[in-house]
């Protein structure tokens, strides 16, 4: 299952969601099926759910992942399904909760804060976009950029710059904006087919 978990993982971050989904599915019940608790699978299809027009069904998966690692004391995964769960109530159309959800996240600090801190950036951008905060998920996406590069985290780094490139299309009302190539070349070389496909769709 674990292996499944982290195959499944992969898929989804190169937007192979149908394949994805097949996988972790299995990966999750298997966990379950063990009581492997401690298991990401069921959190990994949480997210795969939200970007792919289910997030009522990943608000229930998220909510009791985030319940059962709080239980067992595994603060990096529990802080990770609560970033997840914040992601789905965007999703389901509640930038502001999800937007709150997230800011709470960042000040709460710690080792594991500063680990996610490069997506924590990212989702509440997508928020903050949400709600016609711009210029502020400006900010948020370049501080969760130069994070990501500090932490060489090329995935994260690419994605955001993206982020940062569409914000600031929004910011000066449409103008033409240099496309970040760099960014594009990195997802592609790292198996990305649509990057837009990684982002979520407030209704």
């Amino acid at each position: 299952a674990a292996i499944g978990s982290n195959i499944g993982e992969l898929l989804v971050n190169q937007a192979r969601f149908e394949e994805a989904e097949t996988i972790l599915r299995e990966a999750a019940r298997g966990e379950r099926a063990s009581g492997f608790l401690e298991g990401a699978a069921a959190m990994r299809l949480g997210r795969l759910l939200i970007l792919t027009g289910s997030p009522n069904e990943a608000q229930t998966i998220l909510e009791r992942s985030h319940r059962e690692f709080t239980d067992l004391k595994l603060g990096f995964t529990a802080l990770e399904a609560e970033m997840e769960l914040a992601r789905a109530w965007l999703a389901l159309g509640r930038p502001e909760q999800a937007e709150e959800a997230l800011a709470r996240l960042e000040r709460r600090g710690g080792e594991d804060a500063v680990m996610l801190a490069p997506t924590l950036a990212r989702y509440r951008a997508e928020a903050l976009s949400a709600l016609g905060q711009v210029v502020q998920a400006l900010a948020v996406a370049q501080r969760g950029l130069e994070r990501a590069r500090a932490q060489d985290l090329e995935y994260e780094a690419a994605l955001l710059s993206l982020a940062v490139g569409l914000l600031e299309h929004r910011r000066s009302d449409g103008a033409e904006s240099p496309q970040p190539t760099e960014a594009l070349h990195t997802l592609e070389r790292l198996g990305v087919r649509d990057p837009s496909a990684l982002t979520v769709e407030v209704p």
